[in-house]
């Protein structure tokens, strides 16, 4: 049997956690792209292995929750036989964070395709020993200036196109992205900055906390720096439909069919809980038979965050995700909530929200505003009924 290791921030496939419904299996998309194949193979390992729960991160990769102990080594032998399984190991695995976009190789707005310099990333993370002292949390975002811009995608290193096989590096500082250099070889570049970081990072693990930027940096670009351009945001090549996942949750049989039937065959992920369909003819009848998932942008569950929370998540006091859910149409217009099983607010990250429940440990929810989950409340309700009625009074005093 496989050894289940301890607990850690980033699980993977090969280091799974703990959690309150089993083992939670995150798994590292390539590329960010599903063939339909391997989605409804997937699907089937999610329901045959774990309890048929599979969602998507904030890093565009999947996670399978309620694996046992029992399950796990023929979920990782089917993860194997589908080209998921990371090769060289867990501690390769922990570090092989690239995100890319979404609709790279398909969105003729973009500056370049950056499908190989996405691939080429990932292989250095996996193959590169030297990068696999990087904290797990530490990530890397690719741009390829076209219709989904990387703006805003948590990442340490950004590469972003501006010119044929040429990239901006920049580099993630306090007040936001901060470019240093250029490089055509990105792959390459990654290790010289990876290698850079952990040799001074101390205790840090993120490149955002450094006190300084390393001075091995000054020697490892011999190009000027070359600002990108601005994207021309939200205006999506013809055929291409975004489809919204409520809370993250794929069903990625449904997802292989859509996609099969009404697009290329490709179901693309992308970091922000939705995925992508392309090659589409008739939008309206893709629409038609989407029935459950987000479709159109004023649906209220696209201003939903929110973590498992009871019974999936053991330091959870409140169901949040269901509860979240039963509140989407009490969402005053425009109004993003965070509804956080406790005072974690693992789903939020960094972000702040203009109203935050944050699940108490006897039931209820302490209420932030305008804050994150950590924040002290201003108020406190005993029950859902209550965040209705919280919730009412703010579309009431809008």
């Amino acid at each position: 049997m496989t050894t289940i290791p301890v607990k850690g921030w980033c699980p993977g496939a090969l280091r799974p956690m703990e959690t309150g419904d089993g083992l939670l299996v995150r798994v590292r998309i390539p590329g960010g792209r599903l063939d339909a194949p391997t989605a409804r193979s997937l699907d089937e390992a999610a329901r045959l292995f774990g309890n048929g729960t599979v969602e998507m991160t904030r890093r565009a990769n999947l996670q399978i929750r309620g694996v046992t102990r029992a399950t796990l080594d023929p979920l990782l032998d089917r993860l194997d036989a589908l080209a998921l399984l990371e090769p060289n190991g867990a501690e390769a695995e922990a570090v092989r964070n690239v995100i890319g976009p979404p609709l790279a190789g398909v969105d003729p707005s973009a500056v370049a395709d950056v499908r190989p310099a996405v691939a080429a990333l990932e292989r250095r993370l996996s193959e590169d020993p030297s990068l696999h002292a990087l904290p797990g949390k530490f990530g890397v975002v690719v741009d390829d200036g076209g219709a989904t811009p990387m703006t805003g995608v948590d990442g340490d290193v950004v590469f972003h196109a501006v010119a044929g096989a040429l990239f901006a590096v920049g580099l993630d500082r306090p007040g936001g992205v901060r470019w240093v250099g250029t490089t055509d070889d990105p792959a390459a570049t990654l290790g010289a900055i990876g290698r850079a970081f952990v040799a001074v990072r101390g205790g840090v693990r993120r490149m955002r906390d450094l006190p300084a930027l390393p001075r091995a940096l000054d020697q490892a670009f011999d190009r000027p720096v070359v600002a990108p351009r601005g994207a021309d945001a939200g205006r999506l090549p013809e055929g291409v439909l975004p489809l919204g996942l409520p809370l993250g949750r794929a069903d990625l049989a449904r997802l292989a069919h859509i996609a099969t039937r009404h697009g290329d065959g490709v179901v693309r992920l992308s970091p922000w809980r939705a995925v992508f369909v392309a090659g589409v003819d008739d939008p309206a009848a893709l629409r038609d038979c989407a029935a459950g998932l987000i479709t159109v942008p004023d649906d209220p569950r696209a201003r939903l965050v929110a973590c498992p929370g009871l019974p999936g998540c053991r330091s959870g006091h409140v169901p949040a995700a269901t509860d979240a859910l039963s509140l989407a149409d009490a969402l005053p217009p425009g109004l993003v909530l965070h509804v956080s099983g406790c005072a974690k607010g693992c789903a939020a990250g960094r972000t702040s929200h203009p109203v935050v429940l944050v699940g108490r440990p006897l039931g209820g929810y302490d209420v932030v505003r305008n804050g994150r989950a950590q924040d002290a409340p201003v108020a406190t309700l005993p029950d859902l009924a209550a965040a209705r009625r919280y919730l009412a009074d703010l579309t009431v005093h809008a």
